[in-house]
């Protein structure tokens, strides 16, 4: 018998015959359990709020004509899954009425079996979700965050018994995404096989890439019309301007480049270039983020991640140096690789002379592979099981610090910090306070939250929200030498909207180690993201940041003490919105 015969003979006939139903040639046969290949039709009851209390299934033996949620009586409507590479796949964000944080829709279907058994299976959702299985709870992922909708994040069993189950799936959507994906044992056994590609494939990730002159333009912003500013600028003891910015996209495919200017940023020439092959199983390499940065003994550093496509549980943050950085032809040392994870920010040099290098490994939930099947679904994310990549790393799934002691020779993890709420991507912004006492903060769903260290780094206070507003986005923060800190960050000191957005990135003073702030310089009104910047010998200020991405470009500003004081540019060496590198797109606009 089949799901929707079964149902019909039911008092909901009256109300199915309504619904739209699928031709006689497309209905699925009873799903043989042994293989779990779950049925295309499904019963949609929509739209509730996130925290509106669950129907009790225990009491709920068959699809029903309402659904009651909480006093909310929700109407069902017949829905059809798609099959998407392969497994199957519900998107409501474009189905089912949009999207914003918080909406909630339940699925049930029913699963027939030839005898009692339980069997494997796997599912997905943007954001979160629960599963039920005759009542019973398999999968509870409501306080799980899933970046991307394609994954299959969870491995699920379910308790079938003789004859018809019930299957119900709770499925919260995010700011961005409302979608739901289900596999059985053939699917998982597909994506085993990818598994086994990646572990191939994985200790290429080990090997040292090449920095190598750029020789190559189709990589350029210009034409490939994506230019993102996980990087950072500096400048050599020559005057040498050197800005690292990421081309390609702000995915599994990303590269790195590195573009000079010997004439105090008027023009720029792109000069060095990280990127390399396809692994022999398709997977892509990822060079996402890094930074630039010259150290205390002149020695130009181009620090880097480095991850087997988008990011595979381990990354890894690497290092090159180059001794000469104001000859004509820039040398670069063999990249050591540091530690797992990513960089993003420089090296702070504390008052005894140590390097300290805020890190981070990223939470289990944003792992994510780029897995091929054919040259056309290259660019399909596809996660790696949520339980099963790099495990062993978990205790190290934070903001972590590394040292040098020795200039660079040799680095060591000294101490790290989790934030207790809602991480994110961490991105660590760290200064020194003139007591040496370090403080970090680190982003989160939230926005900032910060966290103090009274011994070098070793150790870390439990990370609180700070009281400064600010968007989900990176922030920079430089002690001057003047002793002041300064902070460039994305909107006001104060504000109703504690997340406000990516917009209006202005720079702050703080004379008093990051208590209080002042000023306000206004360096972009427009969307933008990713500031970093340095202080040069004659104390002028120097900050770049990405504004559009997509068709978009890498700006400057250089500003002194004085302008971030004043709220406005007063000084004659105040230039703001200076271009760097640009897209064909941004370039047309002009």
């Amino acid at each position: 018998m089949t799901l929707l015969t079964a149902l019909l003979l039911t008092p909901l006939a009256a109300l199915l015959l309504a619904l739209p139903v699928a031709r006689a040639s497309d209905t699925p046969k009873p799903t043989h359990a042994a293989n779990c290949e779950f049925p295309a039709e499904w019963f949609l009851y929509g739209m509730a709020d996130r925290n509106t209390p669950e129907p009790d299934f225990t009491a709920i033996k068959d699809i029903p004509a309402t659904l009651e949620v909480g006093g909310l009586t929700l109407s069902v409507k017949a829905t059809r899954l798609e099959r998407c590479r392969r497994f199957l796949y519900l998107d409501l964000q474009t189905r089912h009425g949009g999207v914003w944080s918080g909406r909630t829709a339940y699925l049930l279907t029913s699963i027939d079996s030839d005898a009692d058994r339980s069997v494997e299976a796997g599912a997905g959702a943007d954001s979160r979700m629960k599963i039920w299985c005759n009542g019973q709870v398999v999968c509870d992922a409501l306080d799980t965050h899933n970046t991307y909708t394609e994954h299959i994040k969870h491995r699920l069993t379910l308790p079938l018994k003789k004859g018809r189950n019930l299957l119900a799936v709770k499925v919260v959507s995010g700011a961005q995404g409302f979608m739901f994906r289900i596999g059985g044992t053939r699917e998982l056994a597909e994506q085993d096989a990818i598994e086994q590609r990646i572990a191939e494939d994985q200790p290429l990730a080990l090997i040292p890439p090449r920095i190598r002159p750029f020789f190559e333009p189709e990589l350029g912003p210009e034409y490939s019309n994506f230019i993102h500013g996980c990087g950072g600028i500096t400048r050599t003891r020559g005057g040498r301007l050197c800005v690292l910015f990421g081309g390609g996209e702000d995915g599994p495919k990303s590269w790195q480049l590195m573009a000079a200017s010997d004439d105090d940023g008027k023009s720029w020439t792109t000069r060095h270039v990280l990127r390399e092959p396809r692994t022999p199983n398709g997977f892509t390499r990822n060079f996402r983020e890094g930074n630039i940065w010259v150290d205390p003994n002149g020695r130009l550093w181009w620090f880097f991640s480095y991850s087997l496509s988008y990011t595979d549980g381990r990354s890894g943050v690497w290092a090159a140096h180059c001794d000469h950085p104001d000859a004509e032809n820039l040398e670069w040392s063999i990249p050591e690789r540091l530690h797992d994870g990513i960089v993003l920010a420089k090296p702070v040099v504390l008052q005894d002379g140590a390097w300290l290098l805020p890190i981070s490994l990223y939470h289990r939930e944003y792992i994510g592979l780029s897995a091929p099947m054919k040259p056309e679904d290259y660019n399909i994310p596809n996660d790696r099981p949520q339980n099963r990549a790099f495990a062993e790393l978990d205790p190290w799934r934070m903001t972590n610090f590394l040292v040098s002691t020795d200039q660079g020779k040799t680095w060591q993890r000294r101490g790290g910090v989790r934030s207790p709420k809602n991480p994110c991507w961490d991105e660590p912004a760290l200064f020194e306070k003139a007591d040496g006492t370090l403080v970090c903060l680190i982003r989160t769903r939230d926005g900032r939250v910060e966290t103090t260290s009274y011994d070098r780094g070793f150790n870390w206070s439990k990370p609180v929200p700070t009281a400064i507003p600010h968007a989900v986005a990176r922030i920079m923060t430089l002690r001057l030498a003047s002793g002041r800190i300064l902070m460039v960050k994305h909107g006001a000191l104060q504000g109703d909207n504690p997340i406000p957005n990516r917009t209006h990135l202005t720079a702050y003073l703080s004379d008093d180690d990051g208590v209080s702030w002042r000023g306000g310089l206004l360096l972009e009104e427009r969307g933008c993201s990713y500031p970093d910047g340095f202080q040069a010998d004659d104390g002028r200020i120097y900050v770049v940041y990405d504004q559009g991405r997509g068709a978009g470009q890498i700006l400057m500003a250089v500003f002194t003490e004085e302008d971030v004081a004043a709220g406005k540019p007063i000084s004659d060496r105040c230039r703001l919105q200076v271009p760097v590198k640009q897209t064909a797109a941004q370039l047309m606009k002009k």
